[in-house]
């Protein structure tokens, strides 16, 4: 639920030179409300699938220099699933909650500036997606459905202090302590489900029940620190600047029980401890003609140590990654008669890491860092009524991290070895767009739409069983050649509104570890409403055509007796109809 969240801003490419942490295929940031930016405001929704909504927030002024904006949102839902065998509609249900306060200080324009943010998140939700049937009513059959639970308190404090004419000094300092509960159905069914036709598993003659469950209880500390210093002119060089240091710390702490490892081990104890580095700088300045020049520069050091050990004989797992990565970025932007034009060379990274799984061999426990190098050029333009943007880009990616699985033991859907591998090279090239014209005055028109093409080269997999497996030598998994959203707003002076949207998607590849594809699909959404000065009433449907589309896709046995290897999917949501009411509480 994004819930009084002032910005959102979508990054695209490798940000392996911005500030902060690392990100080598876009990135992602929410910027929630600052006190005083947006007045006190109420929201709640009700609709289908048993969704409730609500969320408030309002302003708290304290002292001169002091002010304050608190708000909580909270959601809960059924989640489309409605399990048989427990005669339950809300297995794999939501119930979410969020709550924030906000701090800030200011001594007024170029003073001392100063906030502090709490957050606390609690997710209870369950996890009961999965069928063997496939099938597209929602239906599911599991004795002992999984949950996906988490909470987490985090704090952050940013303070910036001029200390120069013209040199700030900022600090950014967060904390975060995080409990996950994760949990699944492995064989996804029930005693009297596998025992009728046409599986009949006869649980006296093999000897157990066909029932598989795990259960991961996690718990992840972070710590954070970046140090920057800002200057609005670099003596010497001109233009502005910025120079800083990155560090944080992670350590996660997991305990799994169940079935483990093809049922050589019933519990897990491992922890990860992972500090990273990170100096960075960034230079731009004006050219001649307009021309605005940008680099950006990271160094970035990753470390991981992991130590892992289990109830069985098992021999306990103890690895260490160790490295330097490097990023960069220059572009030039240049104002032309149809707009902002820019072209951009960047070099990004992801860090390596290791796999856990304790039949490994010692070469496949680590997986080295993937490096990619990103070419990209594009026009942003405005006229009067409207706007448009286009982007082209090339990437070529390095050591190239990829998904695998295989299952060790076609009688136990839980016996999976899961790692990450490197595939050696691929290339990812594209186009993406996003238009908006105001047609009439109370009629807008809009559009984003994205062409993609990628390739992984061929790579070699070794299976639990010895086989070696060839993969690769196609498109990357979930990696839609096309996706497209066409849209119009409607408003009339009246207050009476309107909100038609129709978006496409592609097929694509589930997995890297299979060559199973999720077919192409479209989606109509939409809404009526009417807008007052200070509340909004707004009737919507999500997907109103009801249609059914699959979001993931699994390739292994399950099914008894004969154990064979087919795909499973599971089905993104159907057709939803709710009501939402917003108000703007004026000055509060």
């Amino acid at each position: 639920m994004l819930f009084d969240m002032d910005q959102v801003e979508i990054y695209r490419g490798p940000q392996s030179t911005v500030f902060g942490p690392n990100a080598m295929a876009g990135l992602i940031s929410l910027r929630s409300a600052d006190p005083g930016d947006q007045q006190p405001q109420l929201q709640a929704s009700l609709g289908g699938d048993g969704l409730v909504e609500f969320g408030a927030a309002m302003n708290v002024p304290l002292t001169q220099k002091w002010t304050a904006r608190l708000s909580y949102g909270g959601q809960r839902a059924d989640g489309f699933r409605d399990n048989v065998y427990l005669d339950a509609d809300d297995t794999n249900g939501r119930r979410e909650q969020t709550l924030r306060a906000k701090l800030h200080y200011g001594e007024g324009n170029g003073g001392r500036q100063a906030k502090v943010t709490l957050f606390h998140s609690r997710a209870d939700n369950g996890y009961d997606a999965w069928a063997p049937d496939n099938n597209e009513t929602f239906r599911t059959y599991s004795d002992n459905p999984g949950r996906d639970e988490q909470e987490t308190s985090a704090v952050s404090v940013r303070w910036q202090e001029p200390i120069g004419a013209e040199l700030d000094l900022l600090s950014i300092s967060s904390a975060s302590v995080t409990d996950v509960d994760y949990s699944f159905d492995g064989d996804w069914g029930n005693s009297d489900f596998w025992a009728a036709a046409p599986y009949q598993y006869d649980s006296f003659a093999v000897g157990y029940a066909y029932q598989f469950f795990d259960r991961t209880l996690r718990q992840r500390t972070t710590w954070t620190q970046e140090i920057r210093l800002l200057t609005d002119h670099l003596p010497g060089l001109g233009g502005d600047g910025v120079v800083g240091v990155y560090a944080k710390r992670l350590t996660e702490q997991d305990a799994a029980t169940g079935y483990l490892f093809g049922g050589d081990a019933a519990v897990l104890d491992s922890q990860f401890d992972v500090n990273n580095l990170a100096l960075y700088s960034q230079w731009q300045r004006p050219l001649a003609a307009g021309r605005r020049l940008l680099i950006n520069l990271r160094a970035d050091r990753h470390g991981t140590d992991y130590d892992g050990s289990t109830d069985a004989a098992l021999e306990a797992v103890r690895f260490s990654t160790d490295g330097w990565l490097l990023g960069g970025r220059m572009a030039i932007h240049q104002p032309t008669r149809l707009g902002q034009l820019f072209v951009a060379v960047s070099r990004g990274y992801r860090p390596g890491g290791i796999n856990q799984h304790p039949r490994l061999q010692a070469a496949k426990r680590p997986y080295e860092a993937e490096t990619v190098w990103n070419v990209e050029a594009g026009l942003h333009a405005a006229v009067e009524g409207g706007r448009a943007s286009i982007t082209l880009f090339h990437a070529r990616r390095r050591d190239q991290q990829v998904e695998l699985s295989s299952q060790s033991d076609p009688g136990d859907p839980n016996s999976f070895v899961l790692l990450t591998a490197n595939a050696g090279a691929g290339w990812n090239s594209g186009a993406e767009v996003e238009a908006s014209y105001r047609l009439l005055q109370s009629l807008r028109l809009r559009t984003t739409a994205g062409l993609l093409a990628t390739h992984t080269d061929r790579y070699s997999f070794d299976t639990a069983q010895g086989q070696r497996l060839w993969l690769g030598d196609r498109e990357s998994a979930h990696a839609p050649t096309y996706s497209i959203r066409l849209g119009a707003d409607y408003e009339h002076r009246a207050g009476w509104l309107a909100t038609v949207t129709l978006s496409a998607t592609d097929g694509f590849f589930y997995s890297d570890s299979h060559n199973n594809q999720a077919e192409a699909h479209q989606q109509v959404h939409g809404g009526v409403g009417y807008r007052a000065d200070h509340w909004t009433l707004q009737l919507w449907g999500r997907n109103l055509l009801d249609d059914r589309f699959t979001t993931r896709g699994f390739s292994f046995a399950l099914e008894p007796p004969d154990y064979q290897e087919r795909l499973y999917v599971t089905h993104g949501d159907p057709r939803q109809i709710g009501i939402t009411l917003r108000t703007s509480l004026g000055s509060l």
